[in-house]
């Protein structure tokens, strides 16, 4: 008998402007905004980051099962969906040679990169036949 799933939690709809700058609501203390480093990006651009980051993940994740709820996401796609807002803001804050930070800790974002892409589509072991 398979081991039980464990409970990867309810879907939750996108990301928006205001969920990325606020604290989640159901937490305990003082945790910060999922985003703190957003507050100075200006709401439209970080509205069109959001709508491009969201277009990237629909396009490479699978297609969601048609009796899926409209409107929500997965968790796994919403993590993505900050993720890839995050690399294109990344993106755009980089210099001419294509990276940003001082001398050895320059960093190169990569759009879409490995580890969204297997948030959105886990590899998973394939039986090899001899």
């Amino acid at each position: 008998m398979p081991a039980p799933q464990p409970d990867y939690g309810t879907p939750r709809d996108w990301h928006d402007v205001a969920s990325l700058r606020t604290p989640p609501v159901d937490t305990v203390g003082d945790q910060p905004a999922v985003w703190e480093a957003a507050d100075h990006i200006p709401d439209a651009l970080l509205g069109d980051l959001l709508d491009v980051a969201r277009d990237s993940v629909i396009a490479f994740a699978p297609v969601l099962p048609e009796d899926y709820p409209l409107g929500k996401c997965p968790a796994s796609y919403r993590l993505a969906h900050l993720m890839q807002t995050r690399n294109l803001w990344n993106a755009v804050e980089v210099d001419s040679s294509g990276g940003f930070g001082d001398g050895e800790y320059t960093i190169r974002p990569m759009p879409l990169d490995w580890i969204i892409k297997q948030i959105l589509r886990p590899k998973t072991g394939v039986p090899v036949a001899l």
